[in-house]
């Protein structure tokens, strides 16, 4: 796990771009008046890896078209799914990692918890592992945090990779 900690100007910089980008949406995103942690949980993540000097590239949503993943590492697709618990919601499988991110409840550190595969989470739903929940007009999934692998672990084999190639 990785724990960090946020910061109100972090804070306070997620919700009000959350706002702009809230006004331009055309999509089935589940509105609740914490959305903003997603884009927190990519901030501190971006800040994170430049100071592990992990080459990414973040793919930050304030756009109105946002079909990129969340991040880029060594031509690998991530997308950091942030909550309040311990598990790991989504709607589709379609990168290669998939990090979960819990924010405290008091909202001054955020852990990165662990990770999955894309294949992995695949087959796990497949299995039907992964539980089912109907909100207003759109359908997720919730995994249970039981099953991700540490991060350090992808950020560390991530970062090898880079540094045994660009050398």
């Amino acid at each position: 796990m990785i724990t960090l900690p946020i910061f109100e100007s972090e804070k306070q910089y997620a919700i009000d771009c959350t706002v702009k980008f809230d006004k331009q949406k055309v999509h089935n995103k589940f509105y609740c008046s914490t959305n903003w942690i997603g884009f927190l949980g990519e901030l501190i993540f971006d800040k994170y890896l430049t100071k592990k000097q992990v080459y990414h590239i973040w793919n930050k949503f304030i756009k109105e078209d946002y079909k990129q993943p969340d991040f880029e590492i060594n031509n690998k697709t991530i997308d950091i799914k942030t909550t309040f618990n311990q598990d790991l919601w989504f709607q589709n499988i379609n990168n290669d990692y998939y990090i979960l991110a819990n924010v405290s409840k008091n909202v001054d550190k955020i852990s990165y918890v662990g990770y999955i595969s894309g294949f992995e989470l695949l087959e796990l739903y497949i299995k039907g592992k992964c539980k089912e929940v109907i909100r207003d007009n759109r359908k997720d999934y919730v995994l249970s945090g039981e099953y991700l692998k540490p991060v350090h672990n992808l950020v560390n084999n991530l970062k090898y990779i880079q540094d045994k190639y660009s050398n």
